[in-house]
Formats: structure tokens, C-alpha cells, sequence
């Protein structure tokens, strides 16, 4: 994967939320915590 992909995805990740959270949605918290991570685990890969 390279680091363009890794950035595609966070930003891909990112737009997921904030349109479940504009629209009001109810997402489990589990989710929201799964995506943080993986926005996390990305984010650190993409800066080494």
C-alpha cells in the first residue's frame, strides 16, 4: 500500500463520519471507536 492509498483512506474514512454525524445518524460506538483506530493506525503508518 503506498502512502497515497494510506491518505486516500483516512480522508475516505473521515467523510464516513462526518456524514453519519451531520446526518444524525445513530452509530454504535464501536464503530466510531473501530474507525478512530484504524484512522490512528493508518495515520502512523503514513508518517514513518
Amino acid at each position: 500500500m503506498t502512502k497515497l492509498d494510506i491518505l486516500r483512506l483516512i480522508k475516505l474514512l473521515s467523510a464516513i463520519e462526518s456524514v453519519m454525524l451531520v446526518d444524525g445518524k445513530r452509530v454504535p460506538d464501536y464503530l466510531l471507536e473501530d474507525m478512530e483506530k484504524a484512522v490512528e493506525n493508518l495515520t502512523e503508518e503514513l508518517l514513518k
